[in-house]
């Protein structure tokens, strides 16, 4: 064997392909699991794939016109990676390049607990922290949520979808596409949103002037 697929005979080589999805699934897991400048960087690359898919699918929704890296009145810094503006609403998306490596794609409860705790709740408290804190301060040093702008929605977008542990609308956007959504989720959502059917939700904050 040349490697764990590739196999040496006498006149030739021979390629096991279903072992691919086993190599293939290794290496994105070491890939995912890299920090630092790569691990940015390949952040980066997953909100532009975001941003371009809807971008292509939902051509009337704007971007916000603002810097990614937000300053506050006090000087706190915080940073948005995907926004999108329909009529009164600004839609704030938390991207989450989160990998599936093979120990996690088994389905064992403590597994995707910890997948919960980690992925889906620690990016939602990340955006819910983030819009809560836009949606009571729309002005600050170098950033202004526009004044037709009533309502601010988080959402989390990931590649894969992440098992949910509860269904509820801190969970939930629609009884069917979670809060941390895939991008072909997302793009369902928002052809299908109507603010009147998201006021008093926990993840949409009205904005106060």
């Amino acid at each position: 064997s040349v490697s764990g697929f590739i196999f040496d005979i006498n006149d030739g080589l021979i390629v096991d392909l279903s072992l691919m999805p086993v190599f293939t699934h290794s290496l994105t897991g070491k890939l995912g699991g890299l920090s630092g400048e790569v691990g940015s960087k390949r952040g980066a690359i997953y909100e532009k794939q975001v941003d371009d898919l809807l971008r292509n699918e939902l051509p009337e929704f704007k971007q916000w016109n603002c810097r990614h890296r937000l300053t506050f009145v006090n000087g706190d810094i915080r940073e948005w990676d995907v926004t999108r503006i329909l009529g009164t609403t600004l839609f704030v998306i938390e991207c989450k390049s989160a990998i599936f490596p093979p120990s996690d794609d088994k389905g064992e409860p403590e597994v995707l607990w910890e997948r919960h705790e980690n992925i889906v709740d620690a990016k939602l408290q990340q955006i819910d922290s983030l819009c809560n804190r836009l949606a009571n301060e729309p002005v600050g040093v170098n950033y202004e949520i526009p004044g037709d702008v009533r309502w601010i929605c988080a959402i989390a977008c990931a590649p894969f979808a992440e098992f949910i542990k509860k269904k509820s609308s801190y969970y939930f956007l629609t009884p069917e596409i979670p809060r941390l959504c895939t991008p072909m989720e997302l793009v369902g959502f928002l052809k299908s949103y109507e603010p009147e059917c998201h006021i008093g939700k926990p993840y949409f904050y009205a904005v106060k002037r």
